[in-house]
């Protein structure tokens, strides 16, 4: 429970979208990647608010999810910089299940583009001239810390597929 919510009341105002990657079939670990909030393709006619949204996550790590997201592409410090804009959902704080990822370069250092702030992102992961497929079968190099993410979920992934437990993999 959350204030005078509870986190279960929730699950009725969850995507369907999500709920098939985290609940179905009795699925206690998951590792889930949603890119950013603002892409409306995602959440077809739905309208989570920022509470809802926050409340989804945080129920879904009360089953055991990692909820993987990418820190955003605005050169921002979020540990100062979050006023005018949250950045949802990697702007949000007390999460235990999120993992919020930064973008590095080639050389280990952190990419010119990437959001950072040692309050909010947990790691990064290579996200500068990442090889990633495009439409028709091509492939196509891209940056951004929506390339960095999925590596880091790919790594949790494989880590809970070793039996280690949620915070074992994190």
């Amino acid at each position: 429970t959350r204030g005078d919510v509870d986190l279960g009341e929730i699950h009725d105002s969850i995507p369907d979208e999500w709920e098939t990657i985290v609940w179905d079939n009795g699925i206690k670990r998951v590792v889930l990647y949603v890119p950013p909030w603002g892409e409306q393709e995602m959440l077809p006619g739905k309208d989570l608010s920022v509470y809802g949204r926050y409340a989804a996550i945080e129920y879904a790590g009360s089953k055991g999810v990692i909820f993987v997201a990418a820190s955003g592409n605005e050169t921002l410090n979020m540990d100062t910089g979050l006023e005018r804009d949250p950045l949802y959902p990697a702007g949000f704080t007390g999460i235990a299940n999120m993992v919020v990822v930064a973008a590095s370069e080639s050389r280990g250092g952190m990419a010119s583009f990437s959001n950072y702030g040692a309050n909010y992102v947990t790691v990064a992961a290579p996200g500068e001239d990442i090889i990633s497929t495009v439409p028709g079968g091509a492939f196509r190099s891209m940056s951004g810390t929506s390339m960095a993410t999925p590596l880091v979920a790919g790594a949790l992934a494989r880590g809970l597929s070793g039996n280690l437990s949620s915070i074992d993999a994190a």
